[in-house]
C-alpha cells in the first residue's frame, strides 16, 4: 500500500516548512507553508538549491554541512540542530530552527527538513534575557522567595546592601536580616497583605551581616502560578539610610529653629521673670529634652552664691525642687562659676556629677550669661565669669537616659538658646527694675506718693463701687529732725528703712503703704473699719517704740505718731480721707506724740 499520499497531506498540514531534497540539494517537494513562511510559489523552488532559504553569509558553511550529513545521514529532531536565520524572497531574515530526516528511497538518499519560524520563541527569550539581565544589574536590590518565605534568588545589588552572597542567602529567610527595631504586630501585617495577594509597601530598618543598621524602602509583591495560586514573593529594596539621616538632619533642623524661633518670642513679649522661664522651658524640654530640662538661678553672691532651681524645672523630684546647690558644686556649679559649658557622656565616670535625677546617663550644662564679652579676655582664655564685662546668672541644664546623649550640635543649640534666655531675663529684670524705680521711693523701698495714690485710688474707687469698711492711717516719726541733726542724716536715713520695713511687715498684704513725705507714711487698710484701723495703729506704734534700730552711730529708739480715719457718709473723695487721717495725726502730736489719734473722737 502506497502511504506517500497520505503522508504528503499530513506534511501539508503542518504549522511548520517542509522541503524535501535530493542527494544534489534541490528542493523536489515544498509544502504549502513553505510558500507562505518564505515568500516563494512551489514552482519556483522546486529545482533550486536549498541554500535558497538561507541569508548569503550561511550558504557556504551549509553546503559542506549538507554533504557531511549525506555521508552519515541521521535524523536530527527540531530543537535539536542548529538555529539559523531563513530568508524570504524579499531579502528579509527570521530566526528558524531545522529538523532534519534521511529517506532512502529508489532514486538515492533524500533528506526531509522541517523549517519552523521561531520569530516568537527569540521575541519572548530576549525578553526573558533581557529582563533577567535587568535583574542582576538593578540599582535596588531584589529578592524572590518561595511562598514560606525562602529565599531563592538574589541578584548582586542584594549583596551590596546587605554584605550577604547569593549563596549565603539562598535558602535562608528574611529574617537573617531582622534588626529587632520592629515588633511581631510589624510584621504580621507585612505578611496577612501579601498572603491575601495585595502588595505590601513600606519602610524596614533591617541588620548588615557586619552588623550594621540600615533603613530599606521596600516593596513585596505576590506572585502567582497558572493556577492562579500564590507561589512566590519579589522583594525590591531600596537603601534610604542616608535619605533618612537627611530627612532627620533637616526635621532637627526646622524643630530646632521652630524652638529658637519661640524663645525669640517669649523673650521679646515677656515682662515677668517667672512666666518667662515658665514657657522657655516648657518650649525647650517638651521639644529638645524630654527626660530632663530645666533652669538654676544664681542667687546673689550675698548669700554665698548658690544656685537654686526654678520651680518650672522639668523632670526634677519634687523632693530636690529646695536643691542649694553651692556655686562650683557639681556640673551646675562647676559651669556657673567657670562660665563654660560642660557636656557629659557618661554620668557614671564623672565624678563631680551629682545624681539629683534618677537614672541619668548624659548631662548637657550651659551657663546663662549676660553682658559684653571682652574679645581680648576671651580669647586668652579666661571664664566668663572672670571678664569683666560678663556676669553668669544662672544655668541651663539637660540630662538624659542613654549615654552620649548630645552631640557638639546640642551644645552650641544650646549655647544659643542660654544666650537668647539670658538675654531675655536680663531684660525682663531691667525692666523690673524700672518698674520698681518708677513705682517706689529709693530711700525706704515703699511706694512713692504717685504710686501710692494710683494703688490707693483703685482701692477707694473699688470700696465706693462695692461697698465695704475702708481705712487710712497717716504715720510720722517724733522729733526726725533731731535725730538728723544729732546723729547725721545717714542715721536718719536708716531710722526711715527701718521703720519702713517694720510698717510692711505689721501689715496684710493687701494693704498698702507709701512714703507721703519726708518722714510721714500714708497707709490705706481696705476692708478694715475703724477698730480694726485703730488695733492695726496701737500695734504699729508699740511695736516701733519698743524696738531699738540699728544705725552707724548705734542702736537708736524712737516712737511714732499716727492718726486713722475710716470712710463714711462725709467723705467724698480720697484726698479727704487722707486729709482727716492727717488732722488725726496732728491731734496725736499735739497730745504728747508717741500715740494714735482717730478722727472724730
Amino acid at each position: 500500500m502506497n502511504y506517500q499520499p497520505q503522508l504528503w497531506s499530513v506534511l501539508e498540514a503542518l504549522p511548520d516548512a517542509v522541503v524535501v531534497i535530493d542527494h544534489d540539494g534541490r528542493i523536489i517537494l515544498a509544502s504549502a507553508q513553505t510558500e507562505t513562511m518564505f515568500g516563494y510559489r512551489r514552482e519556483e523552488l522546486i529545482g533550486q538549491p536549498v541554500e535558497c532559504l538561507l541569508p548569503e553569509r550561511y550558504r557556504r558553511s551549509h553546503v559542506e554541512r549538507r554533504a557531511e550529513f549525506a555521508a552519515e545521514p541521521h535524523t536530527r529532531p527540531i530543537g535539536t540542530g542548529m538555529e539559523l536565520y531563513g530568508q524570504r524572497k524579499d531579502g528579509s531574515e527570521f530566526p528558524v530552527d531545522i529538523s532534519l530526516g534521511p529517506l532512502n528511497t529508489e532514486k538515492g538518499l533524500l533528506v526531509t527538513g522541517v523549517i519552523r519560524d521561531i520569530t516568537a520563541r527569540v521575541r519572548v527569550e530576549e525578553q526573558l534575557r533581557l529582563r533577567g539581565a535587568a535583574l542582576v544589574s538593578a540599582a535596588n536590590a531584589i529578592v524572590m522567595t518561595d511562598r514560606e518565605g525562602c529565599i531563592l534568588w538574589v541578584n548582586p545589588a542584594f549583596s551590596r546592601l546587605t554584605g550577604y552572597t547569593a549563596e549565603e542567602a539562598v535558602g535562608q529567610t528574611p529574617r537573617i536580616l531582622k534588626s529587632g527595631t520592629h515588633d511581631q504586630p510589624f510584621y504580621q501585617n507585612l505578611w496577612e497583605t501579601v498572603l491575601a495577594g495585595e502588595i505590601w509597601r513600606g519602610e524596614t530598618v533591617n541588620r548588615r551581616k557586619d552588623g550594621s543598621l540600615y533603613t530599606e524602602e521596600q516593596i513585596i509583591t505576590p506572585v502567582r502560578d497558572t493556577r492562579g495560586e500564590i507561589a512566590h514573593f519579589i522583594a525590591i529594596k531600596q537603601d534610604i539610610t542616608e535619605r533618612k539621616r537627611a530627612q532627620q538632619a533637616l526635621s532637627q533642623q526646622l524643630e530646632e529653629l521652630t524652638v529658637l524661633h519661640a524663645v525669640a518670642v517669649i523673650g521679646a513679649e515677656a515682662t515677668d521673670e517667672d512666666t518667662l522661664i515658665e514657657r522657655a522651658t516648657e518650649v525647650i524640654g517638651k521639644t529638645l529634652y524630654p527626660d530632663d530640662f530645666g533652669v538654676l538661678l544664681l542667687a546673689e553672691r550675698e548669700t554665698g552664691g548658690v544656685l537654686r532651681p526654678h520651680p518650672s524645672y522639668r523632670g526634677l523630684p519634687e523632693s530636690d525642687r529646695g536643691l542649694a546647690i553651692p556655686l562650683g558644686n557639681g556640673i551646675v556649679g562647676g559651669v556657673a562659676a567657670s562660665g563654660q559649658p560642660r557636656r557629659i557622656s557618661d554620668t557614671l565616670e564623672e565624678p563631680a556629677y551629682l545624681d539629683a535625677v534618677p537614672n541619668m546617663r548624659s548631662e548637657l550644662c550651659v551657663p546663662l550669661v549676660v553682658g559684653v564679652k571682652e574679645p581680648a579676655a576671651a580669647r586668652n582664655g579666661q571664664a566668663a565669669s572672670a571678664l569683666p564685662h560678663e556676669r553668669v546668672i544662672g544655668v541651663i541644664n539637660a540630662e538624659r537616659a542613654q549615654l552620649r546623649a548630645f552631640s557638639e550640635d546640642d551644645e552650641r543649640l544650646m549655647v544659643t538658646l542660654a544666650g537668647q534666655l539670658a538675654t531675655a531675663i536680663e531684660k525682663v529684670r531691667l525692666f523690673a527694675e524700672t518698674q520698681r524705680l518708677a513705682t517706689t521711693d529709693a530711700l525706704t523701698g515703699l511706694y512713692n506718693r504717685r504710686h501710692f495714690f494710683e494703688l490707693a485710688g483703685h482701692e477707694y474707687e473699688r470700696t465706693r463701687r462695692y461697698g465695704g469698711p475702708f481705712s487710712a492711717i497717716m504715720l510720722d516719726i517724733d522729733h526726725f529732725k533731731r535725730i538728723n541733726d544729732t546723729y547725721g542724716h545717714a542715721a536718719g536715713d536708716q531710722v526711715l528703712r527701718a521703720v519702713a520695713a517694720l510698717c510692711r511687715e505689721s501689715l496684710r498684704e493687701v494693704d498698702v503703704v507709701g512714703r507721703y513725705g519726708g518722714e510721714e507714711f500714708a497707709l490705706i487698710l481696705p476692708e478694715s473699719d475703724v477698730v480694726n484701723a485703730q488695733i492695726a495703729a496701737e500695734r504699729l506704734c508699740q511695736q516701733v517704740a519698743q524696738q531699738a534700730f540699728a544705725t552707724d552711730r548705734g542702736p537708736l529708739s524712737v516712737t511714732v505718731s499716727l492718726g486713722v480715719a475710716s470712710l463714711d457718709d462725709s467723705c467724698v473723695s480720697l484726698d479727704g480721707l487722707l486729709e482727716r487721717a492727717d488732722r488725726a495725726l496732728y491731734a496725736a502730736k499735739q497730745a504728747g506724740r508717741n500715740q494714735v489719734c482717730v478722727a472724730g473722737e
